[in-house]
C-alpha cells in the first residue's frame, strides 16, 4: 500500500497511544483520530510489514461514543486527541486498555479497578507548556503531525490562572520579534495556592538582562518569571509553587522538578498510595523516583520512618527544604538502581516499596529491586506496557499483583496513570 493511497476501514478498538485499531487484508491499522465504531476512509502515512499507519481522510459513519469537542482548536491541536469522545467512554476505554496490555504483554489475568475519574474534566491542568511565534504574532501548541504552532486564545483543559497567564503572555510578545525568536519553549505552572503562578522560558539565546524584568512588570497573574539556557537560571520574583498532597501535606517545587499537573487529583492519587502501602508508624519505606516528595511526606505524616530516592539534583534539593516537622524522612540523590542496589549490599529492607518511574518503568531491574520490599510494593505507572512487562516480573521474583487501580490524571488525553499493589508470597 503506497504512502497517501486511500482505503475504507471500520474502527474495532484503541490503542494504548490513542490511535483506533481495524484491519487490512489481516493487518493491523493504526488510524490517527478514529474510534471504536467508526467508518472511515483513511490515508496512509506508514507501512511496515506487519502494521500501517493511517489518518482520517473522511469520516464516513460515525461513532455512538463521538460527540461534538469542546474546543474550537481540536482539528488542529494535538493536545487532547480524545476530546472528540464522551467522557464516560474515555474511562471504559482506559480501563479496557489497562486490562488488556496486561493480559498481552504481562501474561496476568488480573481484576482491573473502574478508572478513577477526574474531579474536573475541563481546566484541570495547572501547567502546560507552549510555543511562540519567532515574531511574537502567537503563542500556542504545537499542531498534529506537523511544527506548525496552533495560536491559541483559551484551552479548555487549562485553569483559569494558566489561562490569564497566558493572556498576559501574548501581550508581551505581540510585536515584540527580538523577544519571541529568542524562546525555545515556555512552560506556565500555578499552584494549589491563589498566588501561586510561575513562567519558565526555555531559552535558544540569552535575553538582555532587563528582558525577565520587564516581563514581570506586566505579568498580573504569574508572581515569578524564569529563563534557562543551558544550564544557567535566572529568576525574578517568587518562583516557588505549593502543591498539596494527601494528609493535609503541602510541599514546594522550584524550576525544572516534577510536579503533577492535575493538582485536585494529585491529592486523590497520594492518598491512595498511602492506604495501599497499609503501613502503621515505625514501619519503613522506600520511596524510588520520589521526586519532590510526593508521596514521601505524605507517607511520613502517618509515621512511617521512608527514604526517598531520586537521581535529580534539584529534585533532592527541593526535597530537602521540605523537610520542616518531618523528623522520620532521609532523601539519597542516586540513580535508582545504584541506591537499591547500595541498600541491598548494606542488608536493608523495607516493609513497603514505592515506586514512582518514568514512562520507561523499572526495565531490566524490576526483579532486582523487589527483594528491597518485605511485605508490599506500590508501584505508580504512566505506561500501561511498561508496566505490564514490569508486573510479570516482579511477580516472578515472589510477589502477587492484588490490585490495578486506573486514575484518570489527564481527562481528552490517552495518557494512563495506575496505581499497584503487589504483596510478598
Amino acid at each position: 500500500m503506497n504512502k497517501d493511497k486511500t482505503f475504507e476501514i471500520r474502527i474495532d478498538s484503541l490503542a494504548v497511544g490513542g490511535d483506533g485499531i481495524g484491519r487490512v487484508n489481516g493487518k493491523a491499522v493504526f488510524v490517527a483520530g478514529a474510534f471504536p465504531g467508526d467508518t472511515v476512509l483513511a490515508r496512509t502515512r506508514l507501512e511496515k510489514k506487519r502494521f500501517i499507519k493511517a489518518e482520517v481522510s473522511t469520516l464516513i459513519n460515525r461513532s455512538d461514543i463521538r460527540r461534538e469537542p469542546l474546543c474550537p482548536h481540536a482539528s488542529e491541536c494535538a493536545g487532547c486527541p480524545w476530546i472528540f469522545i464522551d467522557y464516560n467512554a474515555q474511562l471504559e476505554w482506559k480501563q479496557r486498555l489497562v486490562s488488556d496490555t496486561l493480559s498481552r504483554i504481562g501474561k496476568i489475568d488480573a481484576k482491573v479497578s473502574t478508572v478513577v475519574p477526574s474531579e474536573q474534566t475541563e481546566g484541570y491542568r495547572s501547567r502546560v507548556r507552549l510555543k511562540v511565534e519567532p515574531d511574537g504574532s502567537a503563542i500556542g501548541y504545537v499542531g498534529k503531525r506537523s511544527s506548525t504552532i496552533v495560536p491559541i486564545e483559551s484551552c479548555r483543559v487549562a485553569s483559569v490562572r494558566v489561562n490569564r497567564i497566558m493572556a498576559e503572555l501574548r501581550e508581551f510578545f505581540s510585536n515584540a520579534p527580538d523577544r519571541a525568536k529568542a524562546v525555545g519553549e515556555i512552560i506556565i505552572e500555578t499552584g494549589s495556592d491563589d498566588n501561586d503562578g510561575r513562567i519558565v522560558f526555555r531559552l535558544k539565546k540569552s535575553w538582555p538582562k532587563e528582558t525577565l524584568a520587564l516581563c514581570m512588570e506586566k505579568m498580573d497573574s504569574a508572581v515569578g518569571v524564569v529563563s534557562i539556557i543551558e544550564d544557567r537560571i535566572k529568576s525574578v520574583g517568587q518562583t516557588n509553587i505549593t502543591m498539596e498532597t494527601a494528609e493535609g501535606v503541602k510541599i514546594t517545587s522550584g524550576p525544572e522538578t516534577f510536579t503533577q499537573a492535575n493538582l485536585s487529583l494529585n491529592k486523590v492519587l497520594t492518598g491512595m498510595v498511602v492506604s495501599r502501602a497499609e503501613l502503621s508508624e515505625g514501619d519503613t519505606c522506600l520511596d524510588l523516583f520520589c521526586g519532590i516528595g510526593n508521596y514521601t511526606f505524605a507517607l511520613s505524616r502517618t509515621g512511617v520512618v521512608v527514604t526517598g530516592v531520586d537521581s535529580s539534583f534539584r529534585n533532592i534539593e527541593d526535597a530537602k527544604r521540605n523537610m520542616a516537622g518531618h523528623t522520620n524522612v532521609n532523601f539519597i540523590q542516586d540513580d535508582f538502581v545504584d541506591a537499591a542496589f547500595g541498600l541491598e549490599d548494606a542488608g536493608r529492607t523495607f516493609d513497603c516499596l514505592v515506586v514512582n518511574p518514568p514512562r520507561k518503568g523499572l526495565e531490566k531491574f524490576a526483579g532486582k529491586i523487589a527483594p528491597l520490599a518485605k511485605r508490599r510494593i506500590v508501584y505508580v505507572s504512566c505506561d500501561p506496557a511498561t508496566f505490564a512487562r514490569d508486573a510479570q516480573i516482579i511477580c516472578s521474583a515472589g510477589f502477587d499483583l492484588d490490585s490495578v487501580e486506573p486514575i484518570d490524571m489527564f481527562p481528552q488525553t490517552p495518557h494512563i496513570e495506575l496505581v499497584a499493589t503487589f504483596t510478598k508470597r
